[in-house]
């Protein structure tokens, strides 16, 4: 039973976002990159709000490259 369970929720998790998994990724780095670029510029942020600022940049970069690739490969 459990899984028959698991089967149906992978396959409609698949069934739902995997025809957007590219998209969503690209969408999200963009937006992760869009946000760090902001904070960085507007308010200089000091010690650990830099890190993150530029934790946010490099996460956004990573996902808009995933997204490429989900789309090439695809």
């Amino acid at each position: 039973m459990n899984k028959k369970m698991k089967n149906y929720i992978d396959s409609l998790l698949e069934s739902i976002f995997g025809r957007f998994g590219a998209q969503i990724s690209l969408f999200t780095g963009v937006l992760l990159v869009v946000v760090g670029i902001i904070i960085f510029a507007t308010t200089m942020p000091e010690g650990k709000g830099r890190i993150a600022t530029w934790v946010c940049i490099g996460i956004g970069c990573i996902g808009i490259l995933s997204g490429i690739v989900q789309m090439i490969v695809r």
